[in-house]
């Protein structure tokens, strides 16, 4: 048999040993909408965040591929040059060129990219 116990006299709802309150109608409804309002807003500004940066990573990468791509073409272009002049000559390392697309990229996009390479080293 259990014990019965009084009821507490500022909380009539609860009774001593209980830890259960009767939640009326109304504010259950709020509670729950409520909390569910939370749980999208919280959800879509992770879902924003990662949509901003996984597009920002998609644009760097392009960007990188685009200055990789140029200066091997550029390098190719003037490494035939040089062959087919038949003058002696030393050509510039892949490096110089990779630098000076780098550069050029950064002035046309206005691209912080030599910032992004120096601040990897």
């Amino acid at each position: 048999m259990e014990k019965a116990y009084p009821k507490c006299p500022k909380f009539p709802n609860i009774t001593k040993g209980s830890l259960t309150m009767e939640i009326g109608p109304t504010t259950l409804v709020l509670l729950t909408t409520g909390s569910t309002l939370l749980g999208i807003i919280v959800t879509s500004v992770f879902n924003l965040l990662t949509t901003r940066s996984t597009r920002k990573s998609e644009e760097r990468r392009q960007t990188k591929e685009l200055v990789v791509t140029a200066a091997l073409e550029n390098w190719k272009q003037t490494t035939d040059l040089l062959i087919k002049s038949g003058r002696p000559g030393m050509q510039a390392p892949l490096d110089v060129f990779l630098i000076h697309m780098a550069t050029a990229a950064d002035v046309i996009f206005d691209l912080p990219l030599m910032r992004a390479i120096s601040k990897s080293d």
